[in-house]
């Protein structure tokens, strides 16, 4: 010990409770792998001894005769340290994982001994160079002073939630022919067993490689619990049974490999928690022969769908949306005979849908939306697959018609179809009664531009379970007129056929669709007529567009009372008359777009009671008189534009008080009167 140890012949006088012993910087003649000291004279209670703020006190643990002061471990080629054994009595204020009665291993390089006046051996050290958790020098140590092996095996604690995770995982493995877990047990530290890294910094389990070890079983549970894992290497090994979900607790986790076992049941879609999950080898999944489900959406997946995959004879779910997968489906998919599911929607798949695809006969959900899909649809698709329930091809690069066949999908509930290049004429629905979603918008030349283009729409009814309507954005644009038996649609939520080449009216049958209508859109449809009164028996109507068509009329006192809306557009019409002071009652109003009309009158000072709007745009219009002082209220303004009107007076001062407007118009006469009334004033004033 005396070789460890420098005891300075000037010793530094502290107080107790009062001053740290280790904020001392060590003299420049102690030799970089010593143990530096520093000393008092008195004698003093080790207890009540506070240290620096990151570090904490340790006595020295009695080290055996043969020894020569600790262990000596090689760290490079021409550096030394030794690593000592003590007991922590008291911690800092800024310690956060070390606790008083700790058993902890150290570095002498940056400690400190103290002489507290005591029999016992006492130094300071930062929390940061404890090795509760170095693997290596717990190895040595014991290598070279056995002595101590049981003593420091038994008392170094490390997580105790790791621990018992570990041994409950090794419970849950019935074969172990290797041998391979024999260290797993009490008469060493589990940061010793095999397979197992723990991390320095949190004395964590970060890393459990188990790969190739013969082992059998299945996966336990409590491995959900080792909640600073990042990798996890279970492959090349027997387990079978299901793969727990609780592996989607490991927020931490980025590598996750489980190839080549005999598991069944479901990746789990709790995966996605693994917010941190880099690598999963897809292509070694094709070898879970026993596998149903797999669920892995939201996560960091990239590179192609593996041909490996025709192996997954049991699979009937294959979720793999929102990764980053490329390349072509393969054609191998068509093997997969009891394939149910298939939803690989927002990756960067090419090519086209294979043909083999059209075999997997018990497909009931086939969604690729959001891709670079190419190709047509075959004729057939409603005969090859008769038990589709939905069908979603949203985003991609498909051309062609309409298949007629389907027609046929009786179960169907929803056809996403939004954004292709899909052209012809929409072929009949009556037949599918279970519909709840459709939706053909933003298709190159669907609708031939002739009447009876909306045809198919009157088919639907009796669709009484539709919820949502959306058909809008076609070059030709579908051609007809709205038929009055939408309003049987009862459980429609959103109506949108903007910009098509309707002609007649809209329909007052719209009023009976009251009980959830949320979002009503016919922008850009050549409508004309008034706005019918009886839209304000929807109650729950939240946007309602209607720009940029032909009505005419005034604005219903009814209409526009309405407390749900939210948007509001009636720009672009030949709308006259004034606004309804009732327009104060839309408490929820963010979006109001009146622009392009033949509205007169004064702005209604009501609309001030509009407190959430952040675009108002009332430009082109035949308003009269001066902004009203209550549209001050109105803070929460981006965009403001008032201009080509007739309105006067100065411009409202509460402007300055606007700080998130971005755009502001305002007439060229509203300037010139402001600069008038201000031209004015200052010739009034005397002149110095």
């Amino acid at each position: 010990m005396a070789s460890t140890f420098l005891t300075l012949s000037n010793p530094l006088v502290c107080r107790p409770n009062t001053c740290s012993l280790s904020n001392q910087n060590p003299l420049p003649a102690l030799r970089r792998n010593s143990l530096r000291v520093n000393a008092i004279a008195k004698k003093w209670e080790p207890t009540k001894v506070v240290p620096q703020a990151d570090r904490v006190l340790i006595r020295l643990e009695q080290l055996p005769e043969k020894s020569t002061g600790g262990v000596l471990l090689p760290k490079s080629a021409v550096k030394f340290e030794r690593y000592l054994m003590g007991e922590v009595l008291s911690v800092g204020a800024d310690v956060g994982e070390v606790q008083a009665g700790k058993k902890v291993l150290f570095s002498d390089i940056n400690a400190y001994e103290v002489d507290l006046g005591t029999e016992g051996r006492h130094c300071f050290c930062k929390e940061s160079e404890l090795f509760t958790s170095a693997a290596f020098s717990l190895s040595y140590f014991c290598m070279h002073a056995s002595t101590f092996h049981s003593c420091l095996c038994l008392t170094l604690s490390g997580n105790e939630t790791d621990r018992l995770a570990l041994l409950e995982i090794k419970a849950r493995i019935t074969g172990d022919p290797v041998a391979a877990l024999t260290s797993w047990n009490d008469s060493v530290h589990f940061f010793q067993w095999r397979g197992v890294t723990c991390g320095i910094r949190h004395q964590r389990l970060t890393r459990l490689d188990l790969q190739s070890l013969q082992l059998s079983g299945s996966i336990s549970p409590h491995v959900g619990n080792l909640s600073f894992l990042r990798v996890l290497y279970l492959l090349n090994n027997s387990f079978s049974q299901e793969i727990p979900p609780e592996i989607g607790r490991l927020r931490r986790l980025q590598d996750l490999q489980l190839q080549n076992n005999s598991v069944s049941g479901e990746i789990s879609s709790n995966l996605s928690g693994c917010s941190q999950l880099v690598t999963i080898r897809l292509e070694l999944l094709g070898t879970l022969s026993k596998l149903r489900t797999l669920v892995v959406p939201h996560n960091n997946l990239t590179g192609t769908l593996p041909y490996s995959f025709r192996n997954l004879s049991s699979i009937d779910k294959l979720y793999a949306s929102s990764n980053n997968l490329k390349g072509s489906i393969p054609d191998v998919f068509g093997q997969l005979t009891i394939l149910s599911f298939l939803a690989l929607e927002d990756n960067s798949l090419s090519s086209i849908i294979p043909p083999s695809i059209y075999n997997l006969s018990f497909l009931t959900v086939f969604s690729v939306i959001m891709n670079q899909i190419q190709g047509t649809l075959p004729s057939n698709l409603g005969i090859a697959l008769p038990n589709l329930e939905f069908f979603g091809i949203d985003y991609n690069q498909i051309t062609g018609p309409i298949p007629v066949s389907i027609s046929n999908l009786s179960n169907l509930a929803s056809l996403q179809l939004i954004a292709n290049r899909l052209s012809g004429k929409v072929p009949s629905l009556k037949n599918l009664h279970k519909l709840v979603r459709l939706n053909l918008g933003g298709n190159n030349y669907l609708g031939s531009g002739r009447n009876g283009d909306f045809s198919f729409l009157c088919d639907l009814t009796n669709a009484t379970l539709l919820d949502e309507l959306f058909i809008s954005k076609t070059i030709l644009g579908i051609t007809g007129s709205i038929p009055n038996g939408i309003g049987n649609m009862v459980n429609l939520q959103g109506l949108v056929l903007s910009a098509n080449h309707f002609s007649g009216q809209i329909p007052s049958e719209v009023g009976k669709l009251q009980n959830w209508l949320s979002e009503l859109d016919l922008n850009g449809s050549k409508l004309h007529g008034s706005i019918p009164s009886s839209l304000a028996e929807c109650h729950d109507l939240a946007s309602l567009f209607l720009g940029q068509n032909n009505l005419s009329g005034s604005i219903s006192q009814v209409v526009i009372g309405l407390s749900s809306y939210i948007e509001f557009d009636l720009s672009q019409n030949h709308i006259t008359g004034s606004i309804p002071k009732e327009i104060g009652n839309l408490i929820n109003l963010e979006y109001l777009d009146v622009s392009g009309n033949m509205l007169s009158g004064e702005i209604p000072a009501s609309l001030g009671s509009c407190i959430k709007v952040k675009y108002l745009n009332m430009r082109g219009n035949f308003f009269e008189g001066t902004i009203p002082s209550s549209l001050g209220s109105l803070r929460g303004l981006k965009e403001f534009c008032i201009s080509n009107n007739n309105l006067s007076g100065l411009i409202p001062e509460f402007l300055e008080h606007f700080e998130i407007l971005q755009t502001l118009d305002l007439s060229i006469t509203i300037w010139k009167a402001w600069y008038q009334s201000k031209e004015s004033s200052e010739m009034q004033q005397p002149h110095h």
